[in-house]
């Protein structure tokens, strides 16, 4: 029996992320902080190698990718986009706590929609089909391992698909 292993990585940090602000489509750069640590982290080794390289199409994912693997050949995958906040889009939630329908979303209904963007819940439906034909592929190829840069938010909703595994 095959083993398939497929590797999930989050993108590194952007200033965005460390001013706490919702950025999902936005395609914003790795910050200096974000690639000094994925630089240590590339120095030290030990990240995974695969036969096939998978990216999100946003730059932060990009960017990550190029710094852990340099020079390696990678597919950028629209369907592991993060998720589209919309109008919250680079707010804080600090800037949004009056906004009632941020309030709802924050009690992790899948059913509520920022506006203008996208729910959880067609995130997941998304991020699920983009999952199982990357291991439909896979399997059809005989390729039996992967790595896939991504956002945190696509990587908490495969881990919720599909089960929690160990960690690496």
């Amino acid at each position: 029996m095959k083993t398939y292993q497929i590797h999930l990585i989050r993108c590194g940090l952007t200033d965005a992320n460390q001013s706490g602000r919702y950025i999902g489509r936005t395609d914003v750069p790795l910050s200096a902080e974000g690639i000094a640590q994925l630089r240590r982290l590339h120095d030290r080794g030990g990240y995974p190698t695969a036969e096939v390289y998978y990216t999100s199409p946003r730059l932060r994912c990009i960017q990550t990718m190029n710094l852990l693997y340099p020079g390696q050949d990678c597919y950028e995958v629209p369907g592991f986009d993060e998720i589209d906040f919309g109008d919250w889009e680079g707010k804080t939630a600090d800037e949004l706590k009056d906004d009632e329908t941020f309030q709802q979303w924050l009690n992790h209904s899948a059913d509520v929609t920022p506006p203008n963007g996208e729910s959880v819940g067609v995130m997941y439906e998304r991020v699920c089909k983009t999952f199982g034909m990357i291991a439909d592929g896979m399997i059809r190829s005989g390729c039996q391992s992967a790595v896939v840069v991504t956002h945190g938010g696509v990587i908490m909703s495969m881990l919720a698909q599909r089960g929690m595994p160990r960690r690496a």
